[in-house]
């Protein structure tokens, strides 16, 4: 469409305000009363009608101060028209495109207005799971405060349903760690992982997106957050559902007690100190102790095993790969408890293509080791063959 052009015989487009993969928007004002409307225009098929269906029926229900209500819906020429409360502002990916990090006083300000809408749409009747949380769906508006916009992908959550997956285009970096497997469930949860990464990127500038691939801890990129903030993100993004904040009410009651959080985890950093000055010299002597009994009874094992990791290390680096892999099989062997021959196996075949075995070799890894998915090597290997799939 073009400037000037009229829609469904009431609506001018006055520009283009975006275009994606989930369609195009326009500007339009109504020639009755002069007021400013969103219009999304989408081409649909037998394949992708149920999902943009979903979308209305799911903002429709909506009534919410930071969800854009929408006017009407329309079909005509193989096209869905949604016509849709105009937001101004900019969207917090803009800000953050810049560079800028956001002060925390603000940044708190929008995390908490986030919550709220996550609040209401997990509180329906049946609750709604967002799906698709990041920087480009938040709008800021002039006034400062947020918009949560497109809501393309988000459904409806029943406790034990299975949620569809082929037809979800999930948002590398934002994206739980449970929507890119069948076998766990997604539910409110999902948006709290979100939620969590994109607090992160506006506190310390660092975008999930850019190497390396795993988040620092806030404070480790930013001195002058909070520790409280920086305990509350660290949570919301923990890689295992049941280690996250079980609801976003959960997650609103924490960030409006942050100030009681603060000084908590400052008397409890005072304790640790305390203790671990007095208790320096036997820790001392017992890890000494530890370490050479210890040393005495798997000394050589161990050294062995390291000197295989070494040498396979050593072949990979020469672009030995074969003898790099047998190395790794034979220190498999000797310390099957251990997981840095199964990463660096892992590693060599995602480096040379073979995604297939690197696909068995995590698989295997994530049954032997339920813990797994806490070790930041693991998620970055994973990351890299889901990224190699989505651009195949």
């Amino acid at each position: 469409m073009r400037t000037g052009d009229i829609i469904l015989g009431q609506y001018q487009v006055c520009r283009q305000l975006g275009k994606g993969g989930m369609g195009e928007v326009y500007l339009a004002k109504d020639m009755q009363d002069g007021m400013l409307w969103a219009i999304k225009l989408q081409a649909y098929n037998e394949n992708n009608y149920e999902l943009l269906s979903s979308e209305v029926e799911v903002q429709s229900k909506l009534n919410h101060p930071a969800v854009p209500k929408i006017r009407q819906t329309y079909t005509m020429d193989r096209y869905l028209y949604i016509v849709m409360e105009f937001v101004e502002g900019r969207t917090l990916d803009d800000y953050l495109k810049t560079g800028e990090i956001i002060p925390e006083n603000i940044a708190l300000k929008w995390f908490q207005q986030i919550c709220d809408v996550l609040v209401y749409l997990h509180g329906q009747d049946v609750p709604i799971v967002y799906r698709d949380l990041k920087p480009s769906n938040i709008m800021i508006q002039p006034s400062g405060d947020v918009k949560i916009i497109d809501f393309g992908i988000a459904g409806e959550y029943q406790q034990g349903e299975k949620p569809r997956r082929k037809q979800m285009a999930l948002t590398r970096g934002y994206a739980a760690p449970e929507q890119y497997n069948s076998r766990y469930m997604m539910d409110v949860r999902t948006d709290i992982y979100a939620l969590g990464v994109t607090m992160h990127y506006m506190l310390t500038g660092k975008n999930p997106n850019t190497p390396p691939y795993y988040f620092r801890p806030v404070r480790k990129l930013n001195r002058d957050i909070s520790y409280g903030l920086e305990y509350i993100v660290k949570k919301c993004i923990q890689p295992n559902p049941d280690k996250r904040y079980g609801s976003a009410t959960e997650l609103r009651d924490e960030l409006d007690g942050i100030g009681r959080l603060e000084k908590k985890l400052k008397k409890k950093r005072t304790a640790q100190k305390r203790r671990i000055m007095a208790g320096a010299s036997a820790v001392l002597l017992l890890s000494v102790c530890l370490f050479l009994f210890v040393k005495s009874k798997r000394s050589a094992t161990i050294n062995a095993y390291y000197s295989y990791l070494g040498q396979a290390e050593d072949y990979r680096n020469a672009g030995a790969y074969e003898e790099a892999l047998q190395i790794y099989e034979k220190a498999a062997k000797m310390q099957p408890e251990a997981r840095e021959a199964y990463l660096g196996t892992a590693n060599i075949y995602l480096e040379n293509g073979s995604y297939e075995d690197c696909y068995r070799i995590l698989k295997d890894m994530a049954d032997r080791f339920p813990d797994i998915f806490e070790d930041e090597e693991f998620i970055r290997i994973t990351r890299e063959l889901y990224r190699f799939y989505d651009e195949k």
